[in-house]
């Protein structure tokens, strides 16, 4: 964090890598947007705040360890290709029961 141009997200990055998502998730945009449309954070939250929001969203002690990425990955993909930034596909979400955004 100390070397220039390493901020939150590239270190867990690497961190995650290492240690897997559950040690280190990573926000990115499509996180981040997720998180608040879900009302897990706020608009104005911080980088950790979603984070930690994301980490007690996720039954971490349901999940296996060797099925970890698979289920952040297909998270992801659930953010970034439904839960889109313009035109969200609200009525297609698996979520959309929970979510603050529903059309």
């Amino acid at each position: 964090m100390k070397m220039p141009g390493i901020g939150d997200k590239t270190a867990d990055v690497l961190l995650s890598s290492i240690h897997g998502q559950r040690e280190a998730f990573v926000i990115d945009t499509h996180m981040e947007r997720i998180a608040k449309r879900l009302g897990l954070v706020d608009k104005k939250a911080s980088y950790k705040e979603i984070q930690g929001k994301l980490n007690e969203f996720f039954p971490w002690k349901k999940i296996l360890k060797s099925k970890e990425e698979r289920i952040v990955g297909l998270f992801w993909l659930l953010a970034k290709h439904t839960c889109r930034a313009r035109n969200p596909k609200c009525n297609e979400c698996i979520l959309n029961e929970i979510c603050d955004k529903v059309i």
